[in-house]
């Protein structure tokens, strides 16, 4: 069984070596009330602020909300909420889902063989009980991909990258200028462009993960 680890950190690097999304960002496409859309998919900046305010909640609550800035931890969120919808695209076109109930499953396996050490670790990088489904759904995605693919357990992302880029670029990710642009290399948002010159926070450079 996996060792708890970040969370985020695992959802970043399933990309992460490789450009993933060409960085668009037309005002034409992106409107008021949506914080990102992938494809036409649309992230609501209402579902954005909520899941940023459980994270901050998270944070506080393990002692760590002084590791980010709240500016810094919407980012992580959108960068997660990014991910998920890209990894659901390739699943689907390589005929992986996940359901419900393996994702419940999966989570209920990972808390039981990590217990409350595995709950405070999701919790100091921001990741509160709510939206733990979320992140082990993206996790068990890349997993079963990966093993599709026929790649080894400590390899499986490896051979799906290149398919989170085919796809990214095929269906583009546009990110409302309001909260930062669109790193293709490090598949996450970045800071707005007047905030660059700003060091990148500790939670701009690592989002949770629950695998090694």
């Amino acid at each position: 069984m996996r060792s708890p680890r970040t969370a985020r950190a695992r959802v970043l690097a399933v990309a992460a070596s490789a450009a993933v999304v060409v960085p668009l960002m037309s005002g034409c496409q992106t409107n008021a009330g949506s914080a990102a859309f992938v494809g036409k998919d649309k992230i609501s900046t209402v579902d954005l602020t909520a899941m940023a305010q459980r994270s901050q909640q998270a944070l506080a609550a393990a002692g760590s909300a002084q590791a980010a800035t709240p500016e810094a931890v919407q980012r992580n969120d959108l960068s997660l909420l990014i991910t998920d919808k890209l990894l659901q695209r390739v699943g689907a076109a390589k005929g992986v889902t996940v359901t419900n109930t393996d994702v419940q499953t999966f989570q209920s396996q990972q808390l039981a063989a990590n217990g409350e050490a595995l709950t405070q670790q999701l919790a100091s990088q921001g990741i509160g009980q709510a939206d733990q489904k979320l992140l082990f759904r993206v996790q068990l995605l890349d997993t079963r991909i990966g093993a599709k693919l026929g790649a080894s357990p400590k390899q499986q992302s490896d051979p799906v990258v290149p398919l989170i880029v085919q796809e990214s670029k095929r269906v583009g990710v546009r990110v409302n200028p309001r909260f930062g642009t669109w790193d293709a290399a490090n598949v996450r948002v970045r800071p707005p462009a007047d905030d660059l010159s700003s060091p990148a926070s500790p939670a701009d450079a690592a989002v949770p993960s629950t695998a090694p």
